[in-house]
């Protein structure tokens, strides 16, 4: 694909909703990819088996929360 740097594994995400941690999301990796048009772009990666009731909940949290959109593979 692309080059990366700042590779880093099983990194927490407090998901803070009014005030209140309300859940913690861990990444799989996060790590910054070259995009020609965009610069280095920061990556949060997720390996996915089964996307449960919970995942999908602190997927959108993570949006919401952090105006971050997790990249998935299976």
């Amino acid at each position: 694909m692309g080059e990366i740097k700042n590779l880093e594994r099983q990194v927490p995400f407090p998901l803070v909703v009014n005030g209140i941690t309300v859940a913690t999301y861990i990444a799989d990796w996060t790590y910054a990819e070259w995009q020609p048009t965009k610069g280095w772009v920061q990556v949060v990666h997720d390996q996915k088996g089964v996307k449960t009731q919970a995942y999908v909940l602190k997927k959108a949290l993570m949006w919401a929360c952090h105006g971050v959109r997790i990249r998935e593979t299976r």
